[in-house]
């Protein structure tokens, strides 16, 4: 059932997904000429402990998919979700007008107060650990499905945890959804909210 239920959503987010004209190129470049990638992004955000407003909300995430660079150089937080509890970690993230969307779900008792820890994936005892790690890439051809990419093989390394930040590298294979040709993913996370 839970299985059924994460399809699920994972069909309905890609359904939701825009196209974008800019190609990645263009995205590349204005990436690189923002002026600050680490600057607070200029909408806020909510915290998720409160509904208090967070003024330092920053982060970037950059990932390889086939070979073709993808990033998020300033972290929408308006569109962007972010929710770490003693024994989860949640977050929706994506940019205005860029084709990238990263999705992360890890269940773990304590992974808080680990403050670290690794995955490999597939993971081998599916009891002590939860974790799907996913993207949107609106510029791979074919239908939204297509668009989504699963993390499905390799490893998650969580170098810090708090709960308001998330330092990550993650190095492996991925697939589209429905659809077994596998290809490399590589990439990093890097928020604070």
């Amino acid at each position: 059932m839970k299985y059924l239920l994460m399809l699920l959503v994972v069909f309905l987010t890609a359904c939701q997904s825009e196209n974008s004209t800019e190609n990645p190129s263009e995205q590349a470049e204005k990436a690189a000429l923002a002026p600050d990638s680490n600057a607070a992004p200029a909408s806020s955000t909510v915290s998720p402990d409160s509904n208090t407003v967070s003024p330092d909300s920053s982060g970037s995430v950059a990932v390889s998919i086939e070979g073709k660079a993808l990033s998020l150089a300033t972290i929408d937080w308006t569109d962007s979700k972010a929710k770490i509890t003693a024994d989860a970690i949640s977050l929706a993230l994506s940019e205005k007008d860029n084709p990238l969307k990263l999705d992360l779900e890890v269940l773990e008792a304590g992974i808080l107060a680990k403050g670290t820890a690794t995955y490999v994936l597939p993971l081998a005892k599916k009891d002590e650990a939860s974790v799907d790690l996913s993207f949107i890439d609106s510029t791979r051809p074919g239908i939204a499905m297509k668009q989504r990419v699963l993390f499905s093989e390799g490893s998650i390394e969580i170098k810090s945890v708090t709960a308001n930040s998330l330092q990550m590298v993650f190095k492996g294979t991925g697939h589209a959804l429905m659809d077994q040709k596998k290809f490399p993913i590589e990439g990093s996370v890097n928020i604070t909210f």
